[in-house]
């Protein structure tokens, strides 16, 4: 048989030989057409999509105009749940960065949000969230909290730690004493 297949640019065409043995154990031999995609070794099924936007395409889009954003005269503030700093800035930013921080007090609770870059494509479960209880030591919640943010964002560790002791201190009353009386 002869075969007359065009590849399209950038496809490769092998053709081989199988011998197969059948119950009666007669060979047979069969011809295969094998087409492999050498093109940067990216896979069929991929090649008509289109490529992720960057991060500073999306920063470009979301810089003035988004629904967390806060203008008040001459500042420019956020208030995206995984913007640790509050700024409207890049680095923090939590809508365009890969990983992202946020440290946030809920019903007395201190909660620390991540992203998960594996979950990327799946906003149900791309916020990983742990909620510290409000009894619980401010030295252990700035611990937890910094080493959480330990090799996933150094940059943002202090700002993290800074926020949840806020919110702890916040969450602690002082204690009160009664007027001493001098006799």
């Amino acid at each position: 048989m002869n075969y007359s297949i065009q590849p399209p640019p950038g496809w490769k065409i092998h053709a081989h030989t199988h011998n197969n043995r059948q119950d009666n154990n007669e060979h047979t031999e069969s011809f295969g057409l094998l087409i492999e995609l050498e093109v940067l070794g990216v896979t069929p099924s991929t090649t008509n999509a289109p490529p992720p936007p960057t991060n500073d395409f999306i920063w470009a889009v979301t810089s003035k105009q988004s629904s967390f954003l806060v203008k008040r005269s001459n500042v420019v503030l956020s208030r995206d749940p995984l913007n640790v700093s509050g700024k409207n800035t890049k680095t923090s930013s939590g809508l365009v960065n890969e990983k992202a921080i946020g440290v946030s007090q809920e019903n007395g609770k201190i909660v620390l949000r991540t992203k998960i870059t594996k979950n990327a494509n799946k906003p149900a479960k791309n916020v990983s969230t742990v909620a510290f209880n409000q009894y619980k030591s401010p030295r252990k919640v700035a611990l937890a909290v910094s080493n959480s943010a330990k090799g996933y964002r150094d940059d943002l560790r202090a700002v993290a730690v800074r926020r949840a002791s806020q919110y702890s201190r916040s969450n602690t009353t002082r204690k009160t004493y009664a007027p001493s009386t001098r006799a």
